[in-house]
């Protein structure tokens, strides 16, 4: 770590190696010295320059949300004059699959647009930037005397530090990696696994995910295992592993009824002659306004707590909840 000092503020920079990994991660904390409230304008949060190599290209991949063409790789020929600005806030690059051209711009932060992901390579080997951060940011990049740059900066410019306050900014992880897009994700799965997992898990962990979710345009819950089974035979032909039954399944949240005839046992016997398993969605922390738990134990839910889309949710710090 290094450590830059002003009559107002320290600067602290940390880098971290993992051995046995090609990646690192770097973050910049800012702490406020004084016995006041200091305003501190940040310009960006990280800037990367690097050669252009023969053949370059950039790499990123559209975000996750909810829009047709998300999760997709894109894979873009540099050279002397290009710019691009990318905002996590910008309209989606939208595209038709399968006859349907669909955009429902919710939640648009964080890796909503753009996953927070940029890589320079020459096809085969390259150098790879991942970010952590849920809010709202931008990116430019530009190409200039065979140099790429890239500048990452967030929506807010100017923060405010109370005395002897800190600011941890977002965490960043860059790195080489080789044998192409699959070697990228092997790279990146065995640092996770090996790093950033308190519990691993070796039948879930990096395994295919056949997603199921069917609910129908009021959100209202409905059985879903006949769905499921199919979903089971199209995943066993793609080489799926795990098939996930998502949402909407219950009665309510905090009582978990299932909510008519789906037998998950069934569907869990039927995938494991294939060596497929199955996945629930279901979150014991979240509760919905009327259902038991609420009604009979008031002192369990979260101080100012707030029903969102999951509902309201249950204190894990008391012990008779977790």
């Amino acid at each position: 770590a290094v450590s830059c000092q002003s009559e107002d503020t320290e600067l602290i920079y940390r880098v971290t190696a993992f051995p046995g990994s090609d990646t690192v991660e770097q973050q910049t904390t800012i702490r406020n010295r004084t016995k006041k409230q200091v305003r501190i304008n940040l310009p960006f949060l990280m800037e990367y320059r690097w050669e252009l190599p023969r053949n370059a290209q950039l790499w990123m991949m559209t975000g996750g949300g909810n829009f047709t063409g998300s999760h997709m790789l894109k894979k873009i020929p540099l050279y002397n004059g290009y710019y691009r600005h990318l905002s996590s806030k910008e309209t989606p690059e939208v595209i038709r699959v399968d006859g349907k051209k669909e955009s429902k711009e919710w939640f648009l932060e964080g890796s909503a647009v753009w996953q927070e992901f940029f890589c320079l390579c020459d096809g085969e080997h390259g150098y790879h930037i991942t970010f952590d951060y849920a809010g709202v940011w931008e990116a430019q990049l530009s190409c200039e005397a065979d140099q790429l740059s890239l500048r990452i900066s967030f929506q807010e410019s100017e923060v405010s530090l109370a005395p002897k306050e800190s600011l941890a900014l977002p965490v960043f992880r860059s790195g080489v990696f080789y044998d192409g897009v699959d070697g990228f994700g092997n790279q990146m799965l065995n640092f996770i696994y090996r790093y950033k997992w308190d519990f691993t898990n070796e039948d879930y962990f990096a395994k295919t995910n056949a997603f199921m979710f069917w609910i129908n345009e009021e959100h209202t819950c409905m059985e879903q295992c006949d769905n499921a089974f199919h979903a089971a035979n199209n995943a066993r032909y793609i080489g799926a592993e795990i098939v996930h039954v998502d949402d909407f399944w219950y009665d309510r949240r905090g009582e978990w009824n299932n909510i008519g005839a789906d037998d998950f046992a069934e569907l869990n016997r039927y995938l494991s002659k294939s060596g497929q398993k199955l996945s629930v969605w279901y979150a014991p922390w979240h509760v919905d306004p009327e259902c038991r738990v609420l009604r009979d134990h008031p002192t369990w839910e979260v101080e100012q707590d707030w029903a969102e889309w999951y509902g309201l949710h249950l204190d894990l710090s008391i012990d008779a909840v977790s």
